[in-house]
Formats: C-alpha cells, sequence, structure tokens
C-alpha cells in the first residue's frame, strides 16, 4: 500500500497533501528555536513542535515542561522533510526567536 500511495522513495504523489487554491500548505520547517534560537536545520532530531508550529529544540521543551507558552499545546517531534523535495517544498529561512520568561510560563503552569 505505501508504494502504491507514494510510489519510489521520496516520489509522493501530489494527490495526498493538503491543498488551498491550487497552492499546496505543508509544514514551514522553521530554521531555529524560538527560546534559545539553537539552529534547527530541516533534519533536526532535536526540532519540536506545537498544533500551531511553534518550534523548540528539545532542552527548551523541557524547560517549558512540554507545554507551549504560546498556546498551551503540547509538543511533538517535527516531522523531516525528505531531501529530494528540499527543492521542490524548501523549508523556511524566517527565524522566530521570542525567548520565553519561563519563571512566568512555568508560574502560569503552576496556577492551573
Amino acid at each position: 500500500m505505501y508504494r502504491e500511495q507514494f510510489g519510489a522513495w521520496g516520489a509522493i504523489s501530489l494527490n495526498y497533501l493538503t491543498r488551498s487554491d491550487d497552492k499546496i500548505n505543508m509544514l514551514e520547517i522553521r530554521p531555529t528555536c524560538e527560546n534559545c534560537n539553537k539552529d534547527l536545520p530541516y533534519d533536526s532530531k532535536e526540532a519540536m513542535i506545537c498544533t500551531f508550529e511553534c518550534t523548540y529544540c528539545k532542552a527548551c521543551v523541557d524547560l517549558l515542561q512540554h507545554v507551549c507558552p504560546n498556546c498551551g499545546g503540547g509538543f511533538e517531534k517535527r516531522p523531516i522533510r525528505p531531501t529530494p523535495l528540499l527543492k521542490k517544498y524548501p523549508v523556511s529561512t524566517t527565524i522566530v526567536h521570542n525567548p520565553v520568561a519561563i519563571k512566568a510560563h512555568l508560574q502560569k503552569l503552576k496556577s492551573k
């Protein structure tokens, strides 16, 4: 079944990607941690995202007690975009650096 859906490795059928006005909606794959600004390349095993794609490194997610300071949701490992698709679907180069007030975040978590 995998081969029927995706063909040879790296050859994804566009029928399985989300479309909006004939534009493919994909994860941005942001390049850095929003808190500490650590580099998180597209193939990083350290990158974590929330449901809104706020991006943090594993160390910062641990500091945040696995709760996104922006939406209050949890984190999951960010998927790795297959190398053969990077040229056609490049990752973001936009850096979102918004350091978290860790003490205030943890206090907010305690008050819930």
